[in-house]
């Protein structure tokens, strides 16, 4: 009898029911926490794709920008287009680079913010001799034609520029590019998917409401480049209220600064 008493009377093992719901509790907690740690991980590496596709993208206009402005041809006899507009700026000239049409020894180059895309236009020429030669001592740049236009970059929503000149002030225009030291030129980019997050189906429209954000940079002497500007504006309370910080944190602001030859 004292040996089954013993055997009655020794512990159970085993949880009461209390450490069950404390064990629960804890581990509902961990699993919270878990899942809030990978939401946040998620969000945070999607931010970074859409960064680091909206830097591809500037980085293709604004290489091949160097390419065309590194081969320009600033001559007197050869006309130039800078448009300084409410809004995007129109930049164009004359360089030792391939057209998509006509001879390719030299090529009439553009670049031209529409909606959302960077368009860069070439038509090339040949020096001398044949049908499509340059027209020396022409007095205004002639665009070239829509057919010689293609998509440079998409998800680019400002394009504006300024001059560095040989003091070493800016300023917002100049009569030649021949009166600068340099070409200092500012892009806004966002991904595509951090666009299609703005209300409505179109993509133009929405870019242009994106674009009202960033003002022209102003045409007098600037004591200020353009990602200086734009990137304060940015960095104010209240800059882009209404509009999704989803949306507002997918855009970033490049600047490159080419000299000119």
């Amino acid at each position: 009898m004292s040996r089954l008493h013993s055997i009655l009377k020794k512990p159970r093992s085993g949880f009461t029911l209390i450490e069950v719901l404390v064990s629960t509790a804890l581990l509902t907690l961990l699993l919270v926490v878990v899942a809030s740690l990978t939401s946040d991980t998620a969000s945070i590496s999607t931010s970074s794709q859409r960064k680091l596709t909206a830097a591809a993208s500037a980085r293709q206009v604004l290489d091949r920008f160097s390419t065309d402005i590194s081969t320009a041809l600033m001559r007197a006899d050869l006309p130039q287009k800078m448009e300084k507009n409410e809004g995007n700026d129109v930049i164009g000239f004359y360089a030792q680079a391939q057209g998509y049409q006509g001879d390719r020894e030299i090529s009439r180059v553009e670049y031209r913010l529409v909606g959302d895309e960077l368009l860069r236009g070439a038509t090339g020429f040949a020096w001398e001799g044949g049908t499509d030669t340059v027209d020396w001592g022409a007095s205004t740049f002639t665009s070239p034609g829509s057919g010689d236009f293609e998509i440079l970059g998409r998800g680019i929503i400002r394009f504006e520029y300024l001059f560095l000149l040989k003091d070493g002030t800016m300023a917002g225009s100049v009569s030649s590019l021949t009166e600068a030291a340099a070409i200092i030129v500012g892009v806004v980019a966002i991904d595509s998917q951090a666009l299609a997050l703005m209300d409505g189906n179109d993509p133009a429209a929405s870019a242009q409401q994106l674009a009202d954000l960033f003002p022209d940079i102003s045409v007098g002497v600037a004591t200020q480049d353009i990602y200086t500007q734009w990137t304060r504006l940015m960095n104010q309370p209240g800059f882009g209220s209404g509009f999704p910080s989803a949306v507002l944190s997918g855009m970033q602001v490049y600047q490159r600064v080419f000299p000119v030859r």
